[in-house]
């Protein structure tokens, strides 16, 4: 029984040693993890994309985003020759450029927008689809930035 005890005992601190080693491991890792910073489709693609829209066109002195909103996430990207139109949206009506985007498919970095057409299924007034624009007709957004300005030029608010 000696022997028996001798074997188990030995086991025993070995598995508590690795145990412990294990947990120490874990607990790095966790803390490796936590200070991970998880791209953010907004942050790291929306603003971005703004910033090189405002770069690339004159007229869009300033900018703003809308959102994002709703079951789709969506957000309206705004952009204007005054920072009055930008900020007083509903005072300056046919003053302000926009198109509202949204993720469509973020492991490929795919966003749809919004086109100016009705969907072809409609959802009943009042339901949450409905209400979260799902009746509006939608088409990928172009990857080319010049086509991005070409649909965002093509739609003065």
């Amino acid at each position: 029984m000696k022997e028996l005890k001798k074997d188990f005992i030995k086991k025993r601190e070995y598995f508590q040693k690795r145990d412990d080693e294990i947990k120490k491991e874990i607990e790095k890792l966790e803390k490796e993890l936590n200070q991970l910073e998880n791209p953010y489709w907004f942050d790291d693609l929306v603003k971005p994309l703004m910033k090189k829209i405002v770069d690339k066109v004159d007229k869009f002195n300033y900018s703003r985003y809308l959102g994002p909103s709703g079951l789709r996430s969506s957000v309206v990207l705004v952009f204007a020759e005054k920072k009055e139109y930008v900020d007083n949206l509903m005072d300056y009506p046919n003053k302000n450029y926009s198109i509202c985007i949204f993720p469509n498919d973020l492991d490929n970095v795919s966003f749809n927008y919004y086109t100016n057409e009705k969907a072809e299924t409609q959802n009943k007034k009042g339901t949450i689809a409905e209400m979260n624009g799902m009746n509006n007709a939608t088409e990928i957004l172009p990857e080319d930035i010049d086509e991005i300005i070409e649909l965002i030029l093509d739609s003065k608010i």
